[in-house]
Parts: structure tokens; C-alpha cells; sequence
């Protein structure tokens, strides 16, 4: 018998299981980083770092936001080491079937937090411009070599699916391929780059509606032709001069700077109550239905539900999770190198990309709460019939505990766009101009780079302002 002492020993357990370090801190750091406040931010992250490493479950969170926070603040090496330790940890990281044993009773947030497949790409990019910008091209290339075992992975994620259902997932990552292509093309092998954009193009053509891009970048094309032509592919090159209606030309070559301008912040992951209306279809069947969704989700309780159960209940709210978007300010941007201007062009758009990964997830994530909250019900009307005051306990405890799972990596940009151009000893200086339609302000901020003779220069830049969001903080 469950007395209501230890059912109160048994919520402050979990109240302790629930309150890691990351949970208590994460608005905070959110709101530090939009509001530009970086050395606050990091100061939290950096201060009882044991206390931060101490919960596995957010440790990924911990580490991906480090590593974030450092790269902004300069700390090239220091940024390194916490993407290598989200790397390994990723890689490392172990079903745990005690932890997914405990998610079918309390939810989500028990299992160790393993990043969605386009966080684990995008630790790449930070990675590989990490060592570009010091000039270590070969841990770069180490880097991308890496990327293109995660890119095979998520390819293989859907390989046994039907092709119908292929062409809506999440399986292919047309700016991961083109960042592949760029670190090949700086270490000069240029047939390995061919091969790459050419992909990265393939899978624009498909994902391009589906991630909110305007375009297939217009460099991009140039760069299969470029690297077609430097590889001595000749049938290639003649196809997509044809293909784009475009033709090589020198002026395509010693484009020595590529410069990435991160835009904004991506969303935040919420939770939001969805109501459901509940039938008993009959036969051990139960069945929710969202009326606004249209969503009728079929649940199968066995043939002793009773009255007790699901069966008596005619509507259930629970908590399912949402994306709050963060709109930047910046909606316009260009690069001036001299009297030339090169425009931006939206290579990823991360925050289009988060909202696609949640919606291709979100019935499996509704299947199996409405499945963990059908068998916590079952089991209180079981529970009921033995012991009236348990079953009051178990109830009130399995309301506390059913939340959704509201993780993500949230210092990530809303977009990311870049630019290719040439730069030489007598103009090594850019200008990065931003402007914002909703409030008619501008910026400009210079940059200067040390130009080194056959070497490709990679730089990226972090605009972090954001409209207002009521939701927000």
C-alpha cells in the first residue's frame, strides 16, 4: 500500500530527477544570447561545470551550447574541444532501455538527449569553419569526413521505406553536401568538390520547397562548373552549362573567401495542451480525435478496460511539443569588397528545417503519449479497486509527470547564407551590411583578414538580433 507520505517522498524524487542544472538555467541563457549578452551567458555555462556534466540526460544540450557560446566569443580552441566532446558523445551514446522504460511512465525528457539529425550536421559546419579559421585543413577535411558518415546515416534511416514515403522525409541535406564540397575544393581536390556540389545541387532540387530556400544557390552552380572544368570533366561541364545556362569563364577562378553570415536565432522548442476527444470503439479499442487536426489515433487497451479506465473518461488534455519562431531583425544583407557588392544567398534555412523534423515526428510523438497515458489510466483503474488512496496518489503524480519534451539546441542561427568572392593583399578588408524592412535600421561591420597565396580564407559571422516574440522569456 502506497501511503501519502511516500507518494510525496516519490514526487520530490522526481522533482530532483526533473531540475537538472540545464532545466534551471536554459531561459536564462536563452535570454543572455538574444539580447546579445554573450560573457553572461558563458559565465553561467562555465561556472560549476561539474554541476552541468553531472546530468547525462542534457548533457549534449550542455555541450552543444559551450561549444556555441566560445565560437561567438573567439574561442576557437576551447570550441573545439566541447564540439569534439558533443561529437564523441553523439557517437557514443547507447540506446538505454531503462531510461526508455521510464519514459513510458513519466515521458521523454528521462532519456539522454541525442540531437535531432540536422543539429548533429550543423555541429559539422561549426567544426569545419572552427579549424578553417585556423588554418587546419587537414582536421577540416578529417571533420567533413565525418559529416559524410552522418549524412550516409541518414540516408540509411529510411532505406527501407517505401519511395513514396522517402520523398517526404528528412534524408538528404543539400547545404551539408555543399560545405563538403567547399572543404574539398580548399584542400584543391577538386574532383571529390565536383562530386559533392553535385549532390548538394541534387538534393536542393528535391528538399528546396520543403526547407523554405528561395533558391538553389547561384554559387553553387558555379562551383560545379568550376570544379568540373578544374577536373577535367568536359561532359559534365558541357551538361550543366546546358543544365543552368551559364558557361565557365576565369572570372569563376582564385575566388579565395567564403564568407558565412548566420542570421537571427532558430525556434524554441514549448510544449502546448492538445484536447482530445475520447470514443470507446468497442472490442478493447479506444480511439482520440483532435477535430482540428483531424487526427483519429486508434489505441488498443485490451479486453478487460473497464469503466474505471479510459473507457469512462470523454475527453483528455495532454501536453504535445510546439516551435516558437524567433524572426531576426535582419532580413537583408550584402557583402562590399571595395565597390563591389556580393550578395548573400540562404544556404540553410534552420529554423523551416526544425519546424519540417518536428512534423514529420509528431504522430510517432502523439502515438506514444496517447499510448504511455492509456496504459498510466489502465493502470490506475486497476490500482483503484485495491486501493482508493493510491490510485488518488498515482493520478495526481501522472499529471505532474506527463510533459512533453521540450529539448533542442537553441543558440542555433534561424538561417545561414553565404557569399564566394576574391579578395588580394591591396583590398583585404569586407564589409558586411544588414538592414531590417520592419524597422528601417542598418548595420555595418568590417572585417580584415590576412591573405594568404593559394589559400581559401572561411569566415563566419553571428547577427543574433531578433524581433520581439511574446512568447519568449
Amino acid at each position: 500500500m502506497i501511503s501519502f507520505r511516500g507518494f510525496f517522498c516519490i514526487v520530490f524524487l522526481f522533482g530532483l530527477f526533473g531540475c537538472s542544472q540545464w532545466a534551471k538555467n536554459a531561459s536564462k541563457i536563452d535570454y543572455y544570447v538574444s539580447n546579445g549578452n554573450l560573457n553572461e551567458a558563458y559565465t553561467l555555462l562555465t561556472t560549476h561545470e561539474e554541476k552541468w556534466e553531472k546530468n547525462k540526460r542534457n548533457l549534449l544540450l550542455y555541450y552543444f551550447n559551450r561549444a556555441t557560446l566560445a565560437w561567438m566569443l573567439g574561442k576557437t580552441d576551447e570550441s573545439i574541444t566541447y564540439f569534439k566532446k558533443a561529437d564523441f558523445f553523439i557517437e557514443d551514446l547507447q540506446r538505454n532501455y531503462g531510461a526508455e522504460a521510464l519514459s513510458l511512465i513519466f515521458n521523454d525528457r528521462v532519456i539522454p538527449y541525442p540531437g535531432e539529425d540536422y543539429e548533429r550536421l550543423l555541429l559539422h559546419f561549426y567544426q569545419i569553419i572552427n579549424f578553417m579559421q585556423k588554418d587546419d585543413f587537414e582536421s577540416a577535411e578529417v571533420q567533413a569526413r565525418r559529416l559524410i558518415l552522418d549524412l550516409q546515416k541518414l540516408d540509411d534511416k529510411f532505406k527501407d521505406q517505401p519511395d513514396s514515403l522517402k520523398k517526404e522525409r528528412y534524408q538528404r541535406d543539400g547545404f551539408a553536401k555543399n560545405l563538403l564540397g567547399m572543404v574539398f575544393d580548399a584542400r584543391k581536390d577538386y574532383n571529390n568538390a565536383f562530386i559533392a556540389y553535385r549532390n548538394s545541387y541534387d538534393a536542393y532540387a528535391r528538399d528546396i520547397a520543403k526547407n523554405n530556400i528561395p533558391s538553389i544557390p547561384y554559387q553553387l552552380k558555379e562551383d560545379i562548373i568550376r570544379t568540373a572544368y578544374l577536373s577535367g570533366l568536359k561532359e559534365e561541364q558541357s551538361y550543366f552549362e546546358r543544365q543552368f545556362g551559364l558557361k565557365y569563364n576565369s572570372a569563376m577562378l582564385g575566388k579565395n573567401m567564403v564568407f558565412f553570415w548566420l542570421n537571427g536565432l532558430g525556434p524554441v522548442k514549448d510544449q502546448q495542451r492538445t484536447d482530445f476527444i475520447i470514443f470507446n470503439e468497442g472490442n478493447g479499442w479506444i480511439s482520440f480525435r483532435n477535430a482540428q487536426r483531424g487526427w483519429i489515433i486508434p489505441v488498443y487497451t485490451g479486453n478487460n478496460t473497464d469503466n474505471q479506465g479510459l473507457a469512462s473518461l470523454r475527453t483528455l488534455s495532454i501536453s504535445l511539443p510546439i516551435l516558437r519562431e524567433r524572426l531576426p531583425l535582419f532580413d537583408k544583407a550584402e557583402i562590399k569588397v571595395g565597390n563591389t557588392s556580393y550578395p548573400l544567398e540562404t544556404a540553410q534555412n534552420v529554423n523551416a528545417l526544425a519546424f519540417r523534423v518536428l512534423d514529420e515526428k509528431y504522430l510517432s510523438i502523439l502515438g506514444k503519449t496517447l499510448l504511455r497515458i492509456a496504459t498510466k489510466k489502465l493502470a490506475e483503474a486497476q490500482l483503484r479497486k485495491e486501493n482508493p488512496e493510491a490510485a488518488a496518489a498515482t493520478s495526481v503524480l501522472n499529471m505532474i509527470t506527463e510533459q512533453a519534451d521540450t529539448r533542442n539546441w537553441r543558440s542555433l542561427p534561424f538561417s545561414i547564407q553565404y557569399s564566394r568572392f576574391k579578395l588580394d593583399e591591396t583590398q583585404p578588408e569586407v564589409e558586411l551590411r544588414t538592414s531590417s524592412s520592419a524597422y528601417k535600421t542598418t548595420e555595418s561591420l568590417k572585417f580584415r583578414f590576412n591573405i594568404k597565396n593559394g589559400k581559401t580564407l572561411f569566415h563566419a559571422y553571428h547577427s543574433l538580433n531578433s524581433l520581439p516574440n511574446p512568447y519568449m522569456y
